[in-house]
């Protein structure tokens, strides 16, 4: 059992890193609170939201959209909030590593 469960989960971290790009249409409409948190320069709130809604690929609501993790990149670095800016950009690359824009 544990050998068919060690395969399950290879198989979903391989579709996770699948994608060519990072962000796509379709995972930019969950994510319009913290942008407009981001335009409006409320960085400090743009950089909490981001963290709470995809901290990591395993923890938040939105773990596996890699346009959040793009835009929480954004957030954390104008919060000077270096930790979060760099756990951000690894889990966007862990999800598309081919992504030349990341």
């Amino acid at each position: 059992v544990s050998g068919v469960l060690g395969a399950e989960e290879k198989s979903k971290e391989r579709s996770k890193a699948s994608r060519e790009e990072c962000v796509q249409p379709h995972d930019i409409e969950p994510l319009k609170e913290g942008m407009t948190l981001v335009y409006s320069q409320e960085d400090a709130a743009a950089s909490k939201w981001f963290s709470k809604q995809c901290y990591n690929t395993t923890h938040g609501e939105m773990a596996d959209n890699c346009a959040c993790f793009y835009w929480g990149f954004k957030a954390h670095t104008a919060a000077n909030n270096t930790k979060a800016a760099e756990r951000s950009l690894d889990a966007a690359l862990e999800l598309a590593p081919r992504d030349a824009k990341l």
